[in-house]
């Protein structure tokens, strides 16, 4: 499971560091669960309650749905969202309440793991000494970054990211890297793949300024 959320998650950012992952049910309308609940009747779970992985790193809260779930449902949320986490009377639930006045609720199976869940959100969100946080961590990491000389940003990474590929009919071309071409466009530059570097020449003359 944590491999199919950090590919949902991609590589995180620098820094940042996985603190716990359990499993849990996401509860949809916590008010009907807890009126059903309070009543003994038969929580319908199907329609209440989603099955799946609850994660906390250094930096946020995730939910990831089961892989047999039809909702196949996914988000997450930062710790700094969160101006309370607290521990429904009597239950194995947990609710956060958030800064834009909306709650998510969680329910576990096993007590410990609402505990441990509990301990981890209070402490990352709200307890941590300050240069202890993650704004912290991920400047370091940054810092480490560019001092392994590997750029935070990269063109043909970006490009990639943005489709911009051979099999999608594009070229990348550092026609450019002495700004002879146009002093103002980036030194590397993604073009359709049927304009060579020689038509990028002899059509530069006609640009405007």
């Amino acid at each position: 499971k944590t491999l199919e959320m950090v590919r949902y998650l991609g590589s995180g950012f620098p820094g940042e560091i996985i603190v716990l992952e359990v499993p849990c049910s996401l509860i949809f309308n916590f008010q009907k669960w807890l009126n059903d609940a309070k009543l003994e009747t038969n929580i319908d779970s199907t329609k209440l309650m989603e099955g799946g992985t609850l994660q906390i790193t250094t930096y946020k809260l995730v939910f990831c749905s089961s892989p047999t779930s039809k909702n196949s449902l996914s988000f997450y949320v930062p710790l700094g969202n969160f101006s309370k986490v607290s521990i429904f009377k009597d239950t194995r639930v947990i609710l956060f309440d958030c800064k834009d006045f909306t709650s998510l609720a969680f329910e576990f199976s096993i007590t410990s793991d609402r505990d441990s869940v509990y301990q981890h959100a209070q402490m990352q969100a709200f307890l941590l000494p300050t240069e202890k946080t993650f704004a912290f961590s991920f400047a370091r990491a940054a810092v480490e970054e560019r001092q392994n000389n590997e750029s935070i940003y990269s063109p043909h990474r970006e490009f990639t990211r943005l489709g911009l590929t051979e099999a999608h009919g594009w070229r990348v071309t550092d026609a450019n890297n002495t700004f002879q071409l146009c002093e103002t466009y980036p030194d590397t530059l993604a073009v359709p793949s049927c304009i060579s570097d020689e038509d990028l020449i002899a059509s530069a003359s006609f640009r405007a300024r």
